[in-house]
């Protein structure tokens, strides 16, 4: 089989994975809620939405609609930055710490399963191979699917 036919073979294999299907258990539908709780939870530095941005990929007015949403919850709030008052720092509520312990202790148990089923060999392949796959793109297309 040629690289192309097996190029469409594979993009067919990942496409009926549907991983852009996949609920976060923890949040529902919204994988950014559990992402901003989790860094927020294992952060020692100042947060900002624009950090949260750029470690997300997302835009700023993707990252305030998951600020928002996170607030109604009562989970995170924002304090204006003593050094800049214009910028706002992001702090979990006491709701939002339990929340967020909780997200990051499942994930670890996840992946504690992860590696009893699949090995620590495989899923360091795995990881090894994404990364690849993501400098190839990045070479590519300047980080961006052409």
């Amino acid at each position: 089989m040629e690289n192309r036919e097996k190029a469409i073979l594979y993009l067919t294999k990942l496409r009926d994975c549907k991983l852009n299907e996949l609920k976060d258990p923890f949040l529902g539908r919204d994988y950014g809620l559990a992402f901003v709780l989790t860094y927020l939870t294992c952060s020692n530095e100042n947060v900002t939405a624009k950090l949260l941005s750029e470690k997300m990929s997302v835009s700023m007015a993707r990252m305030t609609t998951l600020i928002q949403k996170l607030e109604e919850r009562g989970l995170i709030y924002r304090e204006a930055s003593k050094e800049d008052g214009r910028v706002s720092l992001l702090y979990l509520t006491d709701k939002g710490k339990q929340e967020g312990n909780r997200i990051v202790e499942t994930s670890i148990g996840i992946a504690e399963k992860i590696i009893d089923k699949l090995g620590a060999n495989t899923v360091e392949e795995f990881l090894n191979t994404i990364y690849r796959i993501k400098e190839i793109v990045d070479e590519s297309c300047g980080g961006k699917l052409c």
